[in-house]
């Protein structure tokens, strides 16, 4: 310890433990430093943290192209079904219906693959 904080007082070991030849009872305790390994662990928590903190912006990105998207397809289509129901009076040529019944049809579609 160097007399500091606790959380900086810890160090990365490997501890090997290998019998005799000509001594099986006999142990040889072998203490390394493995500082590599403790770099790879912080490097994979980093990136870890870098992917979750990704998928969090892409879900939050995702949301909000969604209900953009939403809100002027469910305006096409309720205006489209208002015109389709003559609601403020008769089609002069019967393709003009057939073609808002086109447009309401697509953005029915759009909203289907957005959501």
């Amino acid at each position: 310890r160097d007399g500091g904080g606790s959380a900086d007082n810890f160090r990365p070991f490997r501890l090997e433990l290998m019998r005799g030849e000509l001594e099986p009872d006999v142990f040889t305790l072998v203490l390394r430093e493995n500082d590599d390994v403790a770099a790879l662990r912080e490097e994979l928590a980093s990136a870890k943290d870098a992917a979750a903190a990704s998928e969090v912006a892409k879900g939050r990105f995702l949301a909000v192209v969604s209900h953009e998207l939403r809100t002027p397809l469910n305006a096409i289509i309720g205006f489209s079904d208002m015109l389709l129901h003559e609601m403020f009076g008769a089609f002069r040529d019967p393709r003009q219906k057939e073609y808002v019944g086109l447009v309401r049809e697509s953005g029915q579609h759009l909203l289907s693959v957005v959501t």
